[in-house]
């Protein structure tokens, strides 16, 4: 009975150190620590299944980088094809790793993210820092709020997600809360995607048209915030099974607009950059770790509706934020509460 409370009082720093802290290692270098908070829960105890999976991971990072963009990569670009690849690749092999991170809903959490939410409005508002910082931590408050079981904790978190602006994400939850009520959803998705994805292997006129109805879009003045045109020029490029090599995405919105920028749509990214192939196992990726569990499958589709307008693989907080939840075990109340029952009994 003496190692319970231990027990809470891990999964309690667990749970402040995954979605209390890591939003705060947004664009930095610092950025390393989460990557390194990731790695210690998927190695602890040395488990066989993940180190293979972290290997195999590495090796396919090395073998995206071998193969080099069209043009010669500035600093900048060089940084986001090691940190794409990097990400993606662990995103790949995510359905092969396990791990316990037991983790329980707690008022330090809420503090941390609080302060976490004050600095990047504070941020936003003034122009110092890193740019979208509020909108790409809410993912991390999206992930923690998918796994809390008050009712009232997690509207709240809806709420400041709707607030923040990070409309990708939103719809994101509002996905994962359909799903998560309905899996008979889950599958029409998947057959849907199924489905697309093989007329467009078969048709070869599948992107003309994709490329028509954005053209069409950008025609009639819906920008999306300049995103049209990111995502015209990157279905200009020609279609390959395994990519032009990371970074050609990147190189193509940016020698577009005359300065370095990103795709703001990371299935085009993955398209553009590591191929049909790739792309289509992303898909089973996320199809196989939706089948995981409620709050895996939750998680999930809110990173499946952030890919599809923003920038995801950029950022080591949405990745490690992910990639922890879908290995989290939330301890209920149930749990504590029967744990401090028998604390008492046992006092």
């Amino acid at each position: 009975m003496k190692s319970t409370p231990a027990l809470l009082s891990r999964a309690t720093l667990r749970t402040v150190a995954v979605f209390g802290l890591v939003p705060f290692f947004l664009y930095s270098t610092a950025s390393v620590v989460a990557f390194a908070l990731l790695f210690y829960f998927l190695l602890r105890g040395a488990t066989l299944r993940n180190c293979v999976a972290l290997l195999v991971a590495a090796c396919l990072t090395l073998a995206f980088l071998s193969a080099p963009p069209p043009l010669t990569p500035t600093s900048a670009e060089r940084a986001s094809m090691i940190l794409t690849s990097g990400s993606f690749a662990l995103i790949l092999l995510s359905p092969l790793m396990r791990a316990r991170v037991v983790v329980r809903e707690h008022w330090l959490v809420d503090a941390s993210l609080l302060t976490f939410l004050v600095v990047a409005s504070i941020a936003t508002l003034t122009g110092v820092g890193p740019k979208g910082g509020l909108q790409i931590g809410m993912f991390t408050v999206a992930a923690y709020a998918g796994l809390v079981q008050g009712f009232r904790r997690r509207a709240t978190y809806y709420l400041v997600i709707l607030l923040s602006g990070a409309r990708g994400i939103f719809a994101g939850v509002a996905l994962g809360l359909l799903l998560q009520k309905s899996r008979k959803t889950l599958y029409l998705l998947s057959i849907g995607v199924l489905v697309l994805f093989a007329y467009g292997l078969l048709a070869t006129d599948t992107l003309s048209a994709l490329r028509d109805q954005l053209s069409l879009l950008e025609n009639q003045g819906v920008l999306l915030k300049g995103r049209t045109k990111y995502w015209l020029s990157l279905l200009a490029e020609q279609t390959t099974l395994f990519g032009h090599g990371p970074g050609a995405s990147v190189q193509a919105v940016s020698a577009m607009l005359g300065e370095y920028h990103v795709p703001h749509n990371d299935y085009l990214r993955v398209f553009v950059d590591y191929g049909f192939v790739p792309l289509a196992l992303l898909f089973v990726s996320l199809w196989r770790n939706a089948l995981r569990g409620p709050h895996e499958l939750f998680v999930t589709a809110v990173l499946a509706a952030f890919l599809l307008t923003g920038n995801p693989l950029s950022f080591p907080t949405v990745i490690v934020s992910y990639l922890v939840t879908i290995n989290c075990q939330p301890l209920n109340h149930e749990d504590i509460q029967s744990t401090r029952a028998r604390e008492l009994k046992y006092s």
